[in-house]
């Protein structure tokens, strides 16, 4: 018989108590991979264009797009434009500025998949948003129409916004044969934010020999929000846009023969 070494055999316990943790350790996490790989992660549900009320855009049979704040705030919308925002997030939405056209210079119309702008129906929380009262003879695109104002819409309350890409005439009628926009307000019972952002052009202007600088943009917007009882709350914001105009005109080449004071007031 060889000889007994003193301590193996509590070695060899040792040893096997390690080996048996280990084995444990390593049979838990691959449980853990293995639920974590049969998890489904819920996608963002919709309410526009569908009357069920547990719809995901994956399970949408119609082209949808969500922008959340997120997308919102990095769009970098112009002194906090929502039409500035959705043009630089959707391809198939059109805003264009207009120059020329009357109130449409203010109150600019937009297009959805190239269609008019009062085929676009346009959402607040599931209802209609009231169109403008300017109509548009003057104006570029949409000529006659009567578009809605979605500059007029703060884009610091928006939550989300839903835009269904395609013809809903048959569940929302005939001014959503371009899509729909549903325009999901902030309900968020507490907290806020605050945002502020300011901008400027500065250019040489050679015809007339001069450095300017322009179109100063400035935009603070502030938001807040807080609880009543069990289901209440109460969410207020405040918005302030200011821009600028801005001016590359050269110099005004009257000719001798007609510079008078009138003219060269002007």
């Amino acid at each position: 018989m060889p000889p007994s070494v003193p301590g193996a055999s509590t070695a060899s316990r040792l040893t096997w108590s390690f080996a048996t943790l280990f084995a444990l350790a390593a049979t838990h996490d691959a449980r853990a991979d293995d639920r974590d790989a049969g998890t489904t992660s819920l996608d963002a549900v919709i309410v526009t264009g569908t009357r069920a009320r547990d719809r995901t855009v994956l399970e949408s049979t119609s082209p949808i797009d969500v922008l959340d704040q997120e997308d919102l705030r990095r769009a970098g919308a112009v002194n906090g434009e929502l039409g500035s925002a959705l043009q630089a997030l959707l391809p198939s939405f059109n805003m264009p500025r207009q120059s020329n056209s009357g109130g449409a210079d203010h109150v600019r119309a937009a297009q959805l998949r190239g269609l008019a702008p009062d085929q676009v129906l346009v959402l607040v929380n599931g209802k209609r948003r009231h169109v403008s009262s300017l109509v548009s003879t003057g104006a570029k695109i949409g000529r006659g129409s009567t578009p809605v104002d979605f500059n007029a819409i703060p884009i610091s309350a928006i939550r989300r916004i839903e835009v269904l890409r395609d013809g809903a005439g048959a569940q929302y009628g005939a001014d959503a044969v371009a899509g729909v926009i549903n325009v999901i307000l902030d309900d968020a019972p507490e907290g806020g934010s605050l945002d502020a952002s300011y901008g400027a052009h500065h250019t040489r202007l050679d015809p007339i020999d001069r450095r300017l600088t322009d179109g100063q943009s400035a935009f603070v917007a502030g938001t807040v929000g807080t609880g009543f009882g069990e289901d209440g709350f109460l969410r207020v914001g405040l918005e302030y846009k200011h821009l600028s105009p801005t001016n590359r005109a050269g110099f005004d080449e009257i000719p001798p023969w007609d510079q008078t004071p009138d003219n060269l007031a002007l």
